[in-house]
């Protein structure tokens, strides 16, 4: 899938948009994936952010499972930390330190995990770990294609 141009305004704006949880952007992503992503027997699960939960990856999730029906579990958090980009910058290891809040039987379905960008892929490796599932991630910006 090309994830460059499907927006009014590009990816990249966008993202920032979401991540300033301006309810506009927000709604255009959910629109996306409501239009765009199959749910049928899914489970969608938002990443959390910096602050150790999720936030606008939720806001995501809540809009498209009222259009959807499609189940939201909200059960993976980690301690506060820097965001990513600035342990990208400082050229710190990076650790995200994610736990689940509840276990969940979830054999049989399609785990979708909402987050923002996928770029090396260790933030869904980190959720996998984490939940014991592989997931399909739901991502609204791509750097490169996750086998």
């Amino acid at each position: 899938m090309e994830y460059k141009n499907y927006y009014k305004i590009s990816v990249r704006e966008l993202c920032h948009e979401v991540k300033k949880r301006n309810p506009e952007a927000i709604k255009e992503m959910a629109k996306y994936f409501i239009e765009n992503v199959d749910y049928s027997n899914s489970i969608l699960i938002p990443v959390p952010q910096h602050e150790g939960y999720a936030i606008y990856t939720k806001e995501i999730a809540v809009l498209i499972a009222k259009e959807t029906g499609v189940e939201i579990l909200d059960i993976i958090k980690s301690k506060p930390r820097k965001t990513l980009y600035e342990m990208k910058k400082n050229k710190e290891n990076i650790i995200l330190g994610f736990y689940t809040t509840s276990k969940y039987d979830l054999r049989g379905k399609n785990i979708l995990l909402i987050d923002n960008v996928l770029a090396t892929g260790k933030t869904i490796r980190e959720c996998e770990k984490a939940v014991g599932y592989k997931m399909k991630p739901v991502v609204y910006g791509a750097t490169e294609k996750r086998s």
